[in-house]
């Protein structure tokens, strides 16, 4: 293994060599070349690169303006998704025996169905069998007709219908209603701190609907209309565009310096032509 080891250390070590050689060799041959040149080829050669330069430094203007200006969009489109996201934050979740809640800033969400505050007033009632039965008896007759879909369905009805005259504090359920909506979720016995804290912000979540509402369509509407003008904000990156295209136009020392190497390739081949011509003659 230590030998293999160092046969592939060997083996790294001339590779390095041989690339750093190789690099040194073109450079040696590019300088050799250019030495070569004529005084007109190599106003042609020093015209070219610094064109190249000149295009290249302006294309990596524009490419800076092109970032900064999809950057500004992005930041736009992530503050108008979060302007649509306000307000529906989750609050608290619970599970119960029977059923499940998960409150959201404008909704809330059961085991039984759901239903958005903005649609109406949503009230949240904690309570014993006999407590429910006695304060909501419209609603519990209500469930019993079919009026309202609870959930579980029947069973959780039936017992509160049964219980009505005797309290058992060993049973407790959270009611949550609305004027078209209802869900019944019977609840673990000792979590009644628990739920009556769900309940109560169930019931200021509720109150709150209007307010937060409006705060979302004010939000929604400010990141709207700055996600337009960054879209619109294409000053700099047209301005970019237009130093780049005048930056590749602008070829007036190449196009002389050739201009002068053709002049000179012509005056050297002129005596040749006239020699040919008289050897014709």
């Amino acid at each position: 293994m230590q030998d293999s080891g160092g046969f592939y250390s060997l083996t790294l070590s001339v590779l390095v060599v041989v690339v750093i050689a190789v690099i040194i060799w073109g450079r040696w041959k590019e300088k050799a070349r250019i030495a070569a040149m004529t005084p007109e080829e190599r106003a042609v050669f020093e015209a070219e690169q610094e064109h190249q330069r000149r295009v290249k430094e302006v294309a990596g203007a524009l490419a800076g303006a092109q970032r900064q200006f999809d950057s500004g969009v992005k930041i736009a489109e992530h503050s108008l998704q979060h302007a649509y996201n306000m307000g529906t934050n989750q609050l608290a979740k619970y599970s119960g025996q029977a059923g499940w809640v998960k409150l959201h800033e404008n909704r809330i969400e059961t085991s039984s169905g759901s239903a958005a505050f903005e649609n109406g007033p949503v009230i949240a009632t904690v309570d014993a069998t006999g407590g429910i039965y006695e304060s909501r008896r419209s609603t519990v007759t209500r469930v019993v007709t079919g009026g309202l879909v609870f959930g579980p369905p029947g069973a959780v009805v039936g017992a509160i219908a049964k219980k009505r005259s005797q309290h058992d504090s060993r049973e407790l359920y959270l009611l949550v209603e609305s004027s078209r909506w209802g869900a019944l979720i019977k609840c673990k016995p000792d979590d009644g701190p628990r739920v009556r804290e769900l309940a109560m912000k169930i019931n200021a979540a509720s109150r709150n609907a209007d307010s937060i509402k409006a705060a979302r369509e004010h939000a929604i509407a400010q990141a709207t209309s700055s996600l337009e003008s960054a879209r619109l904000n294409t000053a700099a990156l047209d301005e970019a565009g237009r130093v780049l295209a005048a930056a590749e136009a602008d070829t007036a020392r190449v196009d002389q310096a050739r201009a002068a190497l053709a002049a000179r390739r012509a005056a050297e081949n002129q005596p040749q032509q006239e020699a040919d011509c008289n050897t014709t003659d």
